[in-house]
């Protein structure tokens, strides 16, 4: 039961991230650019690393925007009150912000290596 309910929790909360602009521009196509801008420049012995070190700084973004600013944002919203008197448990809530976190960090960082791949 508690996974159905981080399952419908985690697809609601997808639906609700991927219609804000606001999250979804910053959190895959602000690495993209960086690795772009300053990642590209890198000698080709190090090309690699520098690959691995912009996926994982856009893994850091996706955690810092989904939970930091998230859950800051979420708490004082009015939508709060309404999903705290739902049956979901506190644990199905953050296990489905993981899901989605993951979610948008594999697509924030495979973006940065296919990027590095075909450059």
């Amino acid at each position: 039961m508690n996974a159905r309910f981080t399952f419908i929790h985690a697809r609601a909360l997808f639906t609700e991230l991927v219609r804000t602009p606001g999250y979804v521009i910053p959190t895959l196509l602000f690495p993209l650019a960086f690795y772009a801008a300053f990642g590209l420049q890198s000698s080709k012995q190090h090309a690699q690393a520098v690959a691995v070190s912009f996926a994982g700084f856009a893994t850091i973004g996706v955690a810092l925007f989904q939970f930091g600013v998230g859950i800051a944002a979420e708490r004082s919203s009015p939508w709060e009150a309404q999903l705290r008197a739902l049956p979901v448990t506190v644990e199905a809530r953050l296990a489905a912000r993981v899901v989605v976190a993951a979610v948008f960090a594999i697509g924030a960082a495979s973006l940065v290596l296919l990027l590095a791949t075909f450059t």
